[in-house]
């Protein structure tokens, strides 16, 4: 595991998401975004929240982000052992503060699919 490299990637994603002009003209309080790397392929989803807590769907724009998720799951990989399949990535407005949970062994966990649509919100609610 690169640990200095998992710091930096997990700013630069936090950056990513705060800049991402999915965001840019929603009134946010808080973002939650789920990475689920999946064999090589990777889905990216999210929600953002308003002050009072209501949600508002929408994966962010921003490509890259595939990218420095993949970086990360290498970074964080530890030799002997299975990488992460997802990634949850939490940002609060208030300190702007990026938190960071990785599931190792259910990939549907955070999943955004037709069937969790009504309850992933608030499962994703920081």
């Amino acid at each position: 595991m690169d640990q200095a490299r998992a710091d930096t990637l997990i700013e630069q994603i936090g950056g990513m998401i705060i800049a991402d002009e999915r965001y840019a003209d929603r009134r946010w309080s808080a973002i939650s975004v789920v990475a689920v790397m999946d064999g090589g392929a990777s889905q990216v989803s999210g929600y953002s929240y308003d002050a009072e807590g209501k949600p508002e769907a929408g994966s962010p724009r921003n490509l890259e982000l595939h990218d420095r998720f993949e970086e990360l799951q290498a970074a964080t990989k530890v030799d002997g052992q299975t990488s992460w399949k997802t990634c949850l990535v939490q940002i609060k407005r208030d300190d702007l503060k990026t938190r960071v949970e990785f599931e190792y062994d259910d990939a549907a966990r955070w999943k955004v699919t037709p069937k969790t649509l009504n309850i992933m919100p608030a499962r994703l609610k920081p």
